[in-house]
């Protein structure tokens, strides 16, 4: 029984370390990166945020993650390792809505500014040290800018809202 009782107790501990994760090789030590969105001053939920590095490293790790109701994001690397390596990064933010045109159709919207959807046009940059960061990115006001011709809605569909 105590044998049984130790082998428990080793499991356990083992699955709460998390050792059954391994780190893909390459990967650089994560530091935890928390960033808070503002629109109009208000938390943006359901926002894509990615990350990407101002100097490209010989990999680049995929860093990214959708913000949750109070607008804050914990990021992680390759959808599954929680921080990001350290460096200089542009923040990427993007959220879709879709808007109905009649019964039939849509159009999907983008509701934050179009500068923010490109690394190459985003004047949001975050620097992740071996501290870590929490950083609050405000996008400012709400926008409606389509990014798709009108699309038909699938029978009984909802536009995929």
């Amino acid at each position: 029984m105590r044998y049984l009782t130790a082998i428990t107790l080793l499991i356990v501990t083992l699955m709460l370390s998390g050792c059954g994760r391994k780190m893909p090789d390459g990967m650089p030590p994560l530091y935890p990166c928390k960033i808070t969105v503002l629109q109009d001053g208000q938390p943006l939920s359901a926002a894509e945020v990615k990350l990407y590095p101002v100097e490209r490293p010989a990999k680049d790790w995929s860093t990214a993650g959708i913000t949750g109701q109070n607008g804050v994001i914990d990021l992680y690397t390759n959808g599954n390792y929680r921080g990001v390596p350290a460096g200089k990064y542009k923040v990427v933010v993007v959220k879709e809505t879709t808007e109905d045109e009649g019964a039939n159709y849509y159009y999907r919207m983008n509701t934050v500014d179009m500068q923010y959807s490109s690394s190459e046009t985003t004047p949001l940059e975050i620097e992740v040290t071996k501290r870590g960061v929490s950083e609050t990115a405000n996008v400012g006001a709400a926008v409606k800018v389509r990014n798709s011709g009108r699309l038909q809605k699938p029978p009984g569909g909802d536009g995929g809202k």
